[in-house]
């Protein structure tokens, strides 16, 4: 739903990575690689590559605006000097 609404998408794209290798993986070794004969790694996989397309593109033109993650310590905005 993030990824559909542009809401923090390298973020997001970056953790759904890891889970769509293992899905490509285990569809490899139970049906082997094409798609069309009763499921196998070639979906998951374009899926995969999708994914890192997103990584390097980033947000699109009509994502969101969100305001930036500010609960790291190096983020936080710090109080001016008296």
């Amino acid at each position: 739903m993030l990824l559909l609404l542009g809401v923090y998408t390298r973020t997001v794209s970056l953790l759904a990575l890891p889970v769509l290798i293992a899905v490509a993986n285990h569809w490899m070794v139970r049906k082997g690689f094409w798609f069309a004969d009763g499921g196998g790694m070639e979906l998951p996989l374009a899926w995969v590559f999708m994914l890192i397309a997103q990584i390097l593109l980033g947000d699109g033109a009509f994502a969101l605006r969100v305001p930036a993650l500010r609960f790291l310590p190096w983020e936080r905005p710090r109080p001016a000097a008296a």
